[in-house]
């Protein structure tokens, strides 16, 4: 036998290498910065290179046709063959090759395992242990192991005719139960009491009908109020300034803005114009410090529109800057300490976002009070700006722990509910109903 044929020398070509060239524009620099330049220069492009050409060379795919030497190197192994005995029982044959099919690379198992997790080692129908057996008592189901996957299983579940478990006959008493009393407690009632199709709405309608025929026949007074909430909130804001006092330095700003308003009053009885044009850039100076009964000063000057105007630009520019190269580091500290506490997810969660609101909120309040844009807009107008804000973020705080609470009283009722009613929690009217009622309760208690 032949040995091992040497394979012919690589002919592909190999990597070339090329120093690297780097340019300098030092006008004007000065003569120690050039030199010192220059040395560094001379010795990069002495000592550093990149590769000029670097030929990547891929193996032959596994499914592209052998070359011919091989097929001639494969008849030159022997094989036994089927014939029989004698001399010629070792003979020396030329295999085929055969191409390969991409298919046969990757084979997907076949993961219907249904018959296989049904039957044992030897192929009999695997038995029920007790605790499938106990899960057929209670449920009519039961699980059995997967073979492929670690921590799964296949459920069967059998037919309600054969055997439907302690706890689905009970759930479906506690159905149809909780649907016979929806008929009593809400279709029933519904009929007597709804807003629709009911007999107090049959009644209405009859009473409404009568009244409408009596105004045909002889006309019936009506009363309608128009713009009612724009009253309302016109009154309440009169409630609110009636006993407001203007400071004695600007009280003849407020006889001018009173006359202004008065000869405007006039003119709109006899003129045709914009009320609302002329509004917004009135002739006369409008008063926003003003004093309460007990003496305090209450300041409005953020209602000024030139005010916000001008402060506006600097306050977007002061938020957009203060969310920038601190968050993600402050961040990622809070949670790595809040971690080493082993506290839960969801708590580290709420505490990350809580203190990074608060250093945010901090950040700009800070900014705000030393920027020198919103000083020249008038003495305390930076105060001013930071109560406000302060102000909104304790109003939204406020609105989102009562909704907390109110979330929480309606889970705590709900969960109550299924405890001591397992029937009449299920008719979904009357629990939505028992919750509405509780919200009103809620909101009733904590309103002020």
């Amino acid at each position: 036998m032949s040995g091992p044929r040497p394979y012919p020398p690589s002919d592909h070509p190999l990597p070339e290498k090329e120093p690297l060239q780097f340019e300098a524009h030092l006008t004007g620099a000065p003569e120690e910065v050039v030199q010192l330049v220059n040395n560094i220069k001379e010795v990069g492009e002495q000592f550093l290179y990149h590769w000029k050409t670097f030929p990547i060379i891929l193996p032959p795919p596994v499914n592209a046709t052998a070359p011919s030497h091989t097929s001639v190197a494969n008849a030159d192994i022997p094989y036994i063959t089927g014939g029989g005995g004698g001399e010629n029982c070792c003979t020396l044959a030329r295999r085929q090759h055969r191409p390969n099919n991409l298919r046969d690379l990757f084979v997907a198992p076949s993961f219907d395992e249904l018959d296989a997790v049904a039957v044992d080692s030897s192929g009999e129908p695997r038995r029920l242990t007790g605790k499938q057996l106990e899960s057929l008592r209670e449920r009519g189901e039961f699980e059995v192991p997967s073979l492929n996957f670690a921590g799964q299983t296949h459920k069967w579940r059998l037919s309600g005719l054969l055997q439907k478990g302690c706890e689905r006959s009970r759930a479906a008493l506690l159905d149809d139960l909780a649907l016979a009393l929806r008929f009593v407690l809400v279709t029933a009632r519904a009929r007597l009491t709804s807003h629709f199709f009911s007999l107090a709405q049959a009644a209405k309608s009859l009473l409404s009908g009568t009244v409408k025929l009596l105004d045909i026949l002889v006309g019936v007074p009506s009363l309608q109020a128009h713009n009612l909430e724009a009253k309302l909130r016109e009154e309440r804001c009169r409630y609110l300034v009636a006993e407001l006092v203007c400071r004695t330095e600007f009280e003849d700003s407020l006889e001018s803005l009173c006359g202004f308003v008065r000869r405007q009053l006039r003119r709109a009885t006899t003129e045709k114009f914009e009320v609302e044009r002329e509004a917004c850039h009135p002739p006369v100076p409008i008063p926003y410090l003003f004093l309460t009964p007990k003496g305090c000063e209450l300041d409005l000057r953020l209602f000024s529109r030139d005010i916000m105007r001008r402060a506006l630009p600097v306050l977007v520019t002061i938020l957009e800057r203060e969310t920038r190269g601190w968050f993600l580091h402050f961040r990622e500290r809070l949670i790595s300490e809040l971690r080493a506490q082993k506290l839960p997810d969801d708590e580290i969660e709420r505490e990350v976002n809580q203190a990074v609101m608060r250093e945010y909120l901090q950040r700009v309040y800070s900014s705000i009070l030393g920027n020198t844009e919103l000083q020249a807009l008038g003495e305390g107008i930076p105060q001013l700006l930071v109560q406000q804000a302060q102000s909104v973020v304790l109003m939204y705080r406020a609105v989102e722990n009562m909704q907390c609470k109110l979330r929480k009283t309606k889970e705590t009722l709900r969960q109550r509910m299924l405890y001591t009613h397992p029937i009449l929690s299920r008719i979904g009217p009357w629990m939505r109903e028992k919750l509405r009622k509780a919200e009103e309760r809620f909101i009733e208690e904590c309103q002020w």
